[in-house]
């Protein structure tokens, strides 16, 4: 059975942003909504699940509502791509109207994951 799997995560304390997240990916009509609460460098049970499925080959299409929910960095960027790629799965971002199946989608993807890269690596709260 292939679904389209909605990905949602929040830092720890920000419950409202959590649940705004999930609302959002519901009425993009996803089937499933996984959510993780904490840093994208943190530990995510639920993004493990997801992988585990994509590998699996039981997602369609994997919806974020920005980038930076599944990663903020290139490198893994590129791995999640290349693992969804090999898998025939779609991935569609939300808050950027991306949808990486089309070649102006990917290109768009790469640029806002690079530059999100940029600004964390050079504005982050230390």
């Amino acid at each position: 059975m292939t679904i389209v799997i909605g990905y949602a995560r929040s830092a720890s304390g920000e419950a409202s942003q959590l649940e705004e997240q999930g609302r959002r990916l519901v009425e993009a009509g996803v089937d499933e909504v996984m959510m993780d609460v904490g840093s994208a460098n943190s530990s995510r049970p639920q993004f493990q699940q997801l992988l585990e499925k994509a590998q699996a080959q039981q997602v369609q299409e994997i919806v974020v509502t920005r980038f930076d929910r599944l990663t903020r960095n290139m490198a893994e960027l590129q791995r999640l791509l290349s693992l969804f790629s090999e898998a025939g799965i779609n991935l569609r971002v939300l808050d950027q109207h991306l949808d990486l199946s089309t070649p102006q989608g990917r290109l768009m993807g790469n640029l806002l994951q690079a530059i999100a890269e940029w600004e964390t690596e050079n504005f982050s709260v230390i």
